[in-house]
């Protein structure tokens, strides 16, 4: 009797199991694992603890990990095809700027708990953030026994096209790896993350790359740190809306007015900088982010914010992703800052930094007085 029941429940177990994610294998049994002290815990903590808690719940709500999540910009996108899952295929070069939100990962015994600060307007609270959506995805699929509290410093604005809820989510993974210790290694975290979002596998790249496809493809590339100017207009783009309103602008075009279209939203590679891009581009000798044209007709300061980008001497200036944020590159900072004091002075949120040549993420020992803060409600320091 003891063994048939012994069976059943082994058997009810395998039917309540869900599919298995990159992984799995290398996690026999995740609920049996003990988390290890913090170094700053370590000698502090002897025996059980207070009111019963046992040594190894202290050690859990001992462990904390901070991480820094960077935005990025499109330095073009090309639209390939629409698939069949509704999807896109495209092709895009991403690389990390310096502007970041901060995250911060602590244990705790049980559930998941999101604590959001800094710019929160539109974004997702509770069981929607992506944060919430990452940490949940590993704490089910490995049946992790622990929990975890989440603090999301947010600087990036949502809905800008410079993929701040994919870098937390990207975070969020990575920090939980360490915090769980999971033995996964960074390309099984990024097939796991597609499912929370087309470019959340590049914030688990060294910080620029080829992206293509739905974004499961990241071929990581070296460019250079350049100052970068970002505008961003103060209103959100949705994603789906961009790509549909693409979608149906191409049904209505014939070939010649597909291109005619195109011409005034290209920058030509004439400047030493889009020359450098201009060989990873479908378009090479232009540089255009497809998806322009069409929001810019619903938002003209798109176009506006381009232009006069260019016109304060960017070498190249796009909308990054699907909006609203633009951006123009420059081939010294002195131009870079002109340009912002300009855009400050007509009230629009401006960041000037630089694009990265590493991924903060990735680089957990990175100074962060280094990265500037910023508020989109007020500027960039």
């Amino acid at each position: 009797m003891a063994s048939a029941a012994a069976d059943a429940g082994a058997e009810a177990e395998r039917n309540r199991a869900e599919s298995p994610l990159p992984g799995d294998q290398a996690l026999a049994d995740p609920q049996s694992r003990s988390l290890p002290l913090a170094p700053s815990a370590a000698g502090r903590i002897h025996g059980s603890g207070p009111r019963g808690r046992t040594l190894r719940e202290i050690r859990v709500e001992s462990r904390e990990i901070r991480l820094l999540c960077p935005a990025k910009i499109n330095l073009f996108l090309h639209i390939r095809s629409r698939r069949p899952d509704g999807y896109h295929d495209i092709e895009t070069l991403m690389q990390t700027v310096d502007l970041c939100d901060q995250i911060v990962l602590r244990s705790k015994r049980e559930g998941i708990q999101l604590h959001l600060s800094g710019y929160r307007e539109g974004v997702p609270e509770g069981e929607r953030n992506l944060c919430f959506r990452a940490a949940k995805l590993l704490q089910e699929h490995y049946r992790i026994g622990t929990g975890v509290a989440i603090d999301l410093y947010k600087r990036i604005p949502p809905g800008s096209g410079l993929g701040g809820g994919s870098s937390d989510a990207a975070a969020t993974l990575w920090g939980l790896k360490e915090l769980w210790e999971l033995p996964l290694s960074r390309t099984q975290l990024q097939e796991i993350s597609l499912c929370l979002g087309s470019d959340v596998p590049f914030f688990l790249s060294s910080g620029c790359g080829l992206v293509a496809g739905r974004g499961e493809s990241v071929k990581e590339v070296l460019l250079p740190s350049r100052p970068v100017v970002i505008v961003y207009p103060g209103f959100g783009v949705s994603t789906a809306w961009a790509y549909e309103r693409y979608d149906a602008r191409q049904s209505e075009l014939t070939e010649e007015g597909k291109r005619t279209n195109m011409k005034k939203f290209r920058t030509e590679a004439r400047s030493p900088l889009a020359q450098a891009l201009s060989p990873y581009s479908l378009h090479q000798g232009n540089i255009d982010n497809e998806l322009e044209e069409v929001v810019a007709e619903s938002h003209p300061i798109i176009l506006r914010l381009k232009q006069g980008l260019l016109r304060c001497g960017a070498e190249i200036a796009l909308m990054s992703g699907s909006g609203s944020a633009v951006y123009g590159l420059f081939s010294d900072q002195w131009k870079a800052k002109k340009a912002a004091e300009e855009w400050r002075g007509e009230s629009y949120w401006v960041h000037e930094g630089w694009t990265l040549d590493f991924n903060p993420i990735l680089s957990p020992g990175v100074d962060q007085s280094v990265l500037p803060t910023a508020d989109p409600r007020g500027g960039s320091a």
